[in-house]
């Protein structure tokens, strides 16, 4: 029901604050008429476009901070009608000769919404990983998507050579064509859709000993392995030895140096296990492509 003596309050403090018909949501474009709802102004393809830059940064910060990717995703699904609304609104205003303004400025509002899912399939940033229960129960999630796991034992402080895998006790990893974006199990269950490389066959990994610290490599389909310690159900950022670095060591045989363990002071190569000066006599003799 219409209320004149509304209508006209409203007006009237309208008018003495100067306020411009543009802030008015709620009146037509002359300010004079009664409050209903201006269909104008929902229809917006600039304001429908400001929105959806808005819930795009939102979804930004949703995968920035991996632990909230069911959020992003969520949002993701909201942004892509009010995108092809937004396009239906578009082609109205520009073939309007009084709104081709503003609909030239939303299409350059879209930037940032293709740049957002141009970088979804590219996405390298980090993983959301969690660990509770005892044995533990890991679940992993981020836009990088999950690849692969290893657990190590102390032994793995000794290695000797990248890729070294002494102290490998449990190792999983994805088969082609599946790359979930969020992942549960428990350790020594083997996840849905992988195949335990470690140990091979059907045998069970050891169990682990809430007292000793393990090293948890955590491979995302996108990017870099993430290093953690697990510790019996905590799980922090690895830190490695600090006094033990790696650096160069030239063999006159090869062209390329061998990357060895050095003293992170002095830079000289610490002293090597049998197995290493194994490995480097084979790389020597270019029995293996590299140290």
């Amino acid at each position: 029901m219409k209320s004149p003596v509304l209508d006209s309050y409203v007006l009237g403090l309208l008018t003495r604050s100067n306020l411009p018909c543009w802030k008015l949501l709620l009146y037509d474009d002359d300010c004079t008429r009664t409050a209903t709802v201006n269909p104008n102004k929902l229809t917006n393809s600039l304001l429908v476009a400001a929105v959806n830059v808005a819930l795009a940064l939102l979804t930004f910060a949703c995968f920035a901070f991996p632990r909230f990717i069911v959020a992003g995703g969520l949002l993701c699904i909201l942004i892509l009608p009010l995108f092809v609304f937004d396009i239906a609104l578009v082609l109205r205003d520009l073939w309007r000769s009084g709104t081709r303004g503003r609909a030239v400025v939303a299409v350059l509002l879209w930037l940032p919404l293709l740049f957002l899912f141009g970088m979804i399939p590219q996405w390298e940033g980090p993983l959301y990983v969690a660990i509770n229960g005892s044995p533990p129960q890991f679940q992993v999630r981020g836009l990088a998507m999950f690849c692969g796991l290893q657990v190590y034992s102390r032994e793995q402080d000794n290695a000797e050579w990248y890729g070294d895998d002494i102290g490998l006790i449990w190792s999983v990893d994805y088969t082609p064509g599946y790359f979930p974006f969020e992942v549960t199990f428990k350790y020594g269950e083997v996840p849905s859709g992988f195949v335990q490389k470690i140990p091979t066959g059907n045998i069970s990994p050891p169990l682990l000993d809430p007292n000793e610290n393990y090293k948890l490599v955590v491979g995302p389909c996108m990017g870099m392995p993430e290093y953690f310690s697990l510790h019996g159900q905590a799980i922090t950022g690895y830190k490695p030895d600090s006094n033990v670095c790696w650096g160069p060591l030239k063999i006159p045989e090869r062209e390329t140096a061998a990357s060895v363990r050095v003293d992170c002071k002095s830079h000289q190569p610490l002293p090597m296990s049998k197995r290493a000066e194994e490995r480097l006599k084979a790389y020597k003799e270019n029995r293996i492509p590299f140290y």
